[in-house]
């Protein structure tokens, strides 16, 4: 099966919008279509998020907490690494690209974006070394709606 690691920004954005390619996904896993793989800091963190005050209009408290315990008991829950890979541009992130390589020492070959606006992973070399995908670049893949069908694109 499939193993995941969603950023808790996912998984908000998820809840926020229900129709966007973030919920597809959390409907998805829900519906068994990969494992979501996660770690105490990944659920301290979108535990913290969710309490905000401002997603009140969302979800309640206790919504809040009932997700993060739903992932807690549903997702393959792993040790956080030690000592995460430096390469993403905010340093609290390499926690999920550690997570989602599965295991400490294991470093992604990547390069850094050239194009403005666009900091982040890009692919260097085969997919499996680099972890990084976008919601509707997954769900084109088939997860999270029909397979085979692909998200409208928006007009530009």
């Amino acid at each position: 099966m499939t193993r995941a690691v969603l950023d808790p920004g996912v998984v908000i954005s998820g809840i926020i919008s229900p129709r966007a390619a973030p919920a597809a996904l959390l409907r998805a896993w829900r519906a068994g279509a990969f494992a979501l793989v996660a770690g105490p800091a990944l659920l301290r963190e979108l535990r913290v998020v969710l309490l905000r005050p401002k997603f009140r209009r969302f979800l309640s408290e206790a919504q809040a907490l009932d997700l993060v315990e739903e992932i807690a008991r549903a997702a393959v829950l792993v040790v956080d690494p030690p000592d995460p890979p430096n390469v993403t541009p905010d340093p609290k992130d390499d926690y999920l690209v550690a997570l989602a390589l599965g295991g400490p020492g294991r470093r992604p070959r990547v390069r850094r974006s050239r194009r403005p606006g666009r900091a982040g992973l890009t692919r260097a070399g085969p997919a499996r070394t680099s972890p990084e995908r976008r919601p509707r670049t997954i769900t084109s893949m088939g997860f999270g709606g029909p397979r085979g069908s692909r998200p409208a694109r928006h007009a530009r």
